[in-house]
């Protein structure tokens, strides 16, 4: 028990010391269902595969869209984010309300990279133009959301791009799209308690 209670003292301290080290105490008090794991896994992608174009889909508050943004300032200052949302909690489990005002304000240090898409996830794929080089979806949780998203997204996937998903732990929408569609695609994949990514292959 004080083993397990010891390990855990350790992963918060190390987890303190990744948002003090790369400039995310501000990020990190944003409201989020994102676990501190998850938070880093994003910011660590962004490091490891140095993205050009990033599009993610359900940015609510702007706690994974800031720490997505402030990995491609430190490590892709060329590179952009574009947040597509509708910012009025469609598929949060609480009362609707308009939430931009508040993303905007949370994440205006970064206007430097980050594009706000305020529409539907099908409503902007259809009008999207470039290739996407990490594909982040965390949008509808129910599977023709989900499958709905991945549809209108990944025909804009360069090769060799990244597909993450948050909420595959415990969203049967989630975890179907998955197993169906990028799972088929992916030359490797990974995992967190709740949260899932893959490297699709280049030849598909």
């Amino acid at each position: 028990m004080l083993k397990n209670s010891l390990w855990g003292v350790w992963d918060a301290l190390v987890y303190d010391s990744f948002v003090w080290r790369n400039g995310l105490r501000s990020a990190d008090r944003i409201a989020t269902h994102m676990t501190g794991p998850e938070k880093r896994k994003l910011f660590e992608l962004v490091y490891q595969h140095r993205p050009k174009v990033i599009v993610e889909i359900g940015s609510c508050l702007g706690a994974s869209t800031s720490c997505l943004s402030q990995a491609l300032i430190k490590y892709c200052p060329n590179g952009s984010l574009v947040a597509v949302d509708t910012w009025q909690n469609d598929a949060m489990d609480e009362a609707k309300r308009d939430t931009f005002a508040e993303f905007e304000k949370n994440t205006s240090r970064y206007r430097a990279v980050l594009k706000s898409v305020r529409a539907t996830s099908l409503a902007a794929a259809a009008k999207f133009d470039q290739r996407i080089d990490l594909l982040f979806i965390d949008g509808d949780h129910e599977y023709e959301g989900v499958a709905s998203d991945w549809k209108g997204w990944s025909p804009h996937l360069s090769q060799g791009a990244i597909v993450v998903m948050h909420d595959s732990g415990w969203a049967e929408g989630v975890q179907r799209v998955i197993a169906d569609e990028i799972s088929p695609r992916a030359q490797w994949e990974q995992s967190l308690p709740n949260l899932y990514w893959a490297k699709l292959s280049s030849h598909t």
